[in-house]
C-alpha cells in the first residue's frame, strides 16, 4: 500500500496528544484499546494464525503509516479514534476511514475551538454505537459464521455502546479547562472497573439436609447489554462454590462454567482463526439468570463460598497458541455461614 507522506506527517503517538489531555492519556494508556497489539494474548493468537488481518482492528495505522512501528503498537491510539470519518460495520470485516491529512480531530463535542495544534470537528458518529461496532461486531473466518459481537437488548433500547464503557465523569478534557467538564472515560469500564463489578449478580442459600448442605446459587447477568462473556472465543466465565473448613481451607467443591465452545472438525476445542464449528454455547444472555445446584458434605464445613470469575483464556486454547494462563478476574463473590449440627 502506498501512501502519501501527508499521512504519515499527519499521525502522532499518543504522548504528544497526552502533553495537552494528560488525564485521558493517562486512563487510555491503561486500557485494552492502548494494549490492543501489545497484550501477549493477541500477539500469540496473530503468530498461531499466520495472518495479519487482525491488526485492522488491533493495529489500524499499521495500514497507514507503514515503517513507523512504534506508532503503529500503539494499537486503538488516540489517531484511530479522532481522525475516524467513517466506519461501516461489516461481520467479515473493519472497514474504517481515517482522515490524517487535515489536522481535524473529531470527538463528541461541539463547543470546543481550533487551536494551534489542531482544528476541532464534531462527529455525531461519536455518539453512536456504530463507532464501536467497525470491530467489536464481527464473525471469525471459519466454515460456519461463528458470531463473537456484542449483539444484545441494549441495542434494541437503543442504548450505546459509550453509554457504559465511556460513561461521563467530571474532568479535565484539555489544559485550561474547566474541571467541572464533563469527560468520556477512556478506560473502556468505568472509573474503579465499575462495569465489571456490577455486570453479575450472585446470591448464595445454604440449605442444612441432614449430612449434606444443598447450595443454591442465583446467577444473573444485571447490567450488561450483551451476553457474558463477549467477545472473543475461548473466554471463559467460571462460578465456583467451595465448602470452608474452621482451618480456612476448601473442603469439597463445585464449578460452572460458561462459554461459547468452538471446535474443529473431530470435536476438539480449537482458536477461533481454525475453528469449524459451535460446539456449545453456554454464555449467559443479557438479564438471563441461571440457578445452579451442588451437594457439600456438611461435616466439617463451617462456612460456604462463592465466587464469580472472568478467564481471558481457556486453558485448551492458551496451550494450543502457546501462551501462559493470564490470572482471572474476581467478577464477585457471596458468603454464608452453616449452622452447627
Amino acid at each position: 500500500m502506498s501512501v502519501p507522506a501527508e499521512v504519515t506527517k499527519g499521525a502522532h503517538p499518543a504522548r504528544r496528544c497526552g502533553e495537552c489531555h494528560a488525564a485521558i492519556h493517562q486512563t487510555w494508556a491503561a486500557s485494552a484499546h492502548a494494549n490492543a497489539d501489545r497484550s501477549p494474548i493477541y500477539r500469540a493468537m496473530r503468530r498461531a494464525s499466520g495472518r495479519d488481518d487482525c491488526d485492522r482492528c488491533h493495529a489500524p495505522l499499521r495500514a497507514w503509516v507503514p515503517g513507523d512501528e512504534r506508532l503503529a503498537a500503539e494499537g486503538v491510539t488516540c489517531d484511530v479514534c479522532h481522525t475516524l470519518r467513517d466506519v461501516r460495520p461489516d461481520r467479515h470485516d473493519a472497514a474504517l476511514e481515517l482522515d490524517l491529512t487535515s489536522a481535524v480531530r473529531y470527538g463528541p463535542r461541539c463547543d470546543a475551538e481550533d487551536h494551534y495544534f489542531h482544528r476541532m470537528g464534531c462527529s455525531p458518529l461519536f455518539s453512536r454505537s456504530e463507532l464501536c461496532g467497525g470491530c467489536h461486531q464481527r464473525n471469525a473466518h471459519t466454515s460456519e459464521a461463528v458470531e463473537f459481537g456484542h449483539d444484545g437488548p441494549a441495542a434494541v433500547a437503543d442504548v450505546t455502546c459509550q453509554s457504559c464503557h465511556m460513561p461521563g465523569v467530571l474532568g479535565e478534557v484539555a489544559v485550561g479547562w474547566s474541571a467541572g467538564t464533563t469527560v468520556s472515560d477512556h478506560g473502556m469500564y468505568g472509573p474503579g472497573d465499575e462495569l465489571r463489578a456490577r455486570a453479575i449478580e450472585l446470591r448464595l442459600r445454604v440449605v442444612p439436609e441432614d449430612r449434606r448442605l444443598r447450595v443454591e446459587l442465583e446467577v444473573t447477568n444485571a447490567d450488561a447489554g450483551h451476553s457474558l462473556p463477549s467477545g472473543l472465543p475461548g473466554r471463559r466465565i467460571v462460578v465456583r462454590v467451595a465448602g470452608i473448613g474452621a482451618d480456612g481451607a476448601a473442603i469439597a467443591g463445585d464449578e460452572w462454567i460458561y462459554a461459547k465452545i468452538l471446535v474443529d472438525g473431530s470435536g476438539v476445542e480449537v482458536p477461533f482463526h481454525v475453528a469449524q464449528r459451535v460446539q456449545s454455547d453456554t454464555c449467559l444472555a443479557p438479564g438471563e439468570v441461571r440457578h445452579e445446584r451442588s451437594w457439600l458434605p456438611r461435616d466439617g464445613v463451617v462456612e460456604v463460598r462463592a465466587e464469580v470469575l472472568e478467564h481471558a483464556l481457556s486453558a485448551t486454547i492458551a496451550k494450543a497458541v502457546g501462551v501462559s494462563m493470564p490470572e482471572p478476574v474476581q467478577l464477585t463473590s457471596a458468603r454464608a455461614e452453616v449452622p452447627p449440627p
